[in-house]
């Protein structure tokens, strides 16, 4: 065991965080399937989306980041403001290849070494347009740059977003087997006007355990060590009256959800937020040095324990839990009786059943432990 090569961990600094979240919380307001169609329909090739990944070019960065010759397509907003252009660069060689295709060509002619001519430029706006048009962008072609000083004019030089993907082009008569790349540049005067990010679908069906409880208690860890079965425990926070129970995620304590129980099914009252952090545990490396004495539960005996109330857990998908609105049912599957869990974190420190103890609601212990 030594110490934690520090060293070799990527640095990445605070702006570039903070870039990136925010790239990563819009949404690209095109949809990319019906692109892909339409260019594949235009070109009479199959076009297929490789890897992608995520890039930050630093403010006064654009000019080494660019590699002429250059194609690059400007999508323009719809309300005309010169601010907020964003650049679809081409791989040189792709774009020349589809103006030969768009002008009637096989694409054999196609090179990648010379500046694009104009009348490639205009087909290859001409196909952006269309494609475009059936992806239902709301963003028009503003034309085609092939210069530097023509992207440094379009996107400004305070700091850009730069998505990176890889095309596959299937039997490209001249264009070969290797894919070929597309980056779109994104300034940062442009991030915060795109709309919120889709939240992920491959996530959606993820299955989330969740626990339902009707209160909690909070006993000292020495008064915890004495209990016994028959022992009564008061809630110091419950709130199981009128079926009324509260849905949390297993270990979060940021989010709540509070319904109405009746018959297994629960009813959505309120969704609560709160900005509570989660909650680490801590532990000794080597657990054949404890001891547990007696000893040394006296010395932290007033330490205070949180024990939950907990009455069924149930899984239900990430998707479907974000979605819910008050009002709506959810069925938890689990028959939601008398028996509750006394749970300190994911332990199960004693099993009871709920009583009236002179007008408030109190556990009687049945037994201890699972």
């Amino acid at each position: 065991m030594g110490p934690f090569p520090w060293h070799r961990v990527p640095r990445v600094d605070a702006a570039e965080v903070a870039l990136r979240q925010r790239f990563a919380r819009r949404g690209v307001p095109v949809d990319g399937e019906a692109a892909l169609r339409a260019l594949s329909g235009l070109i009479g090739c199959e076009v297929s989306v490789g890897s992608d990944a995520l890039h930050v070019c630093d403010e006064g960065t654009l000019r080494a980041a660019l590699l002429e010759p250059l194609a690059g397509i400007v999508l323009a907003p719809s309300d005309g403001a010169p601010a907020r252009l964003a650049v679809l660069e081409l791989d040189p060689f792709l774009a020349s290849w589809i103006g030969e295709r768009m002008l009637g060509g096989d694409g054999l002619a196609a090179d990648g070494v010379s500046p694009l001519p104009d009348v490639h430029r205009g087909a290859l706006a001409f196909a952006a347009a269309r494609v475009a048009a059936e992806a239902d962008c709301p963003w028009r072609i503003g034309g085609v740059l092939t210069s530097e000083e023509a992207f440094v004019a379009a996107l400004g030089d305070r700091g850009s977003a730069v998505w990176s993907v890889e095309l596959h082009v299937a039997d490209a008569p001249g264009l070969g087997r290797a894919p070929r790349s597309a980056r779109l540049w994104l300034p940062v005067s442009l991030l915060d006007t795109l709309p919120p990010a889709p939240r992920g679908a491959a996530l959606a069906d993820l299955p989330l355990a969740v626990a339902i409880d009707v209160g909690e208690a909070e006993l000292e860890a020495e008064v915890l060590a004495s209990l016994r079965p028959g022992d009564a425990i008061i809630p110091d926070r419950h709130w199981g009256a009128d079926q009324r129970v509260r849905v949390r995620p297993l270990g979060g304590a940021r989010s709540a959800w509070w319904c109405r129980a009746a018959d297994g099914a629960l009813t959505l009252e309120e969704i609560e937020r709160t900005d509570e952090g989660p909650v680490g545990r801590g532990s000794k490396m080597d657990d054949a040095t404890r001891t547990d004495t007696s000893e040394d539960l006296a010395a932290i005996g007033d330490a205070p324990v949180t024990l939950s109330l907990e009455l069924a857990r149930f899984e239900i998908g990430l998707g479907e839990l974000a979605s819910l609105r008050p009002g709506e049912v959810v069925v938890s599957g689990v028959p939601l009786g008398r028996e509750v869990r006394l749970r300190a974190g994911s332990k199960v420190v004693a099993t009871g059943e709920l009583v009236d103890v002179e007008g408030e609601i109190g556990v009687r212990l049945i037994a201890l432990g699972e």
